[in-house]
């Protein structure tokens, strides 16, 4: 089994939503996952905004973690 060894994300929100009436901001995410081996499985990378408090007591109540997951463990 391949062990994440160090996960590290970069965020940057263009504050966009200062002309277009506050409807949306963009957002650029870049992730480097280092690991002690190749993946030679595909991934689920969870994305999206923040999550609201409905989806993280949803994920919790399932005894799940908002992280990367193997897909075949998925289905």
């Amino acid at each position: 089994m391949v062990n994440v060894i160090s996960q590290e994300a970069t965020v940057v929100v263009h504050g966009s939503s200062r002309y277009n009436g506050n409807k949306f901001d963009d957002v650029m995410v870049h992730t480097t996952i280092i690991t002690n081996g190749e993946l030679s499985e595909q991934y689920y990378v969870p994305n999206g905004n923040s999550l609201s408090n409905e989806a993280l007591s949803l994920i919790q109540k399932h005894g799940l973690e908002f992280r990367p997951y193997v897909t075949a463990k998925l289905n």
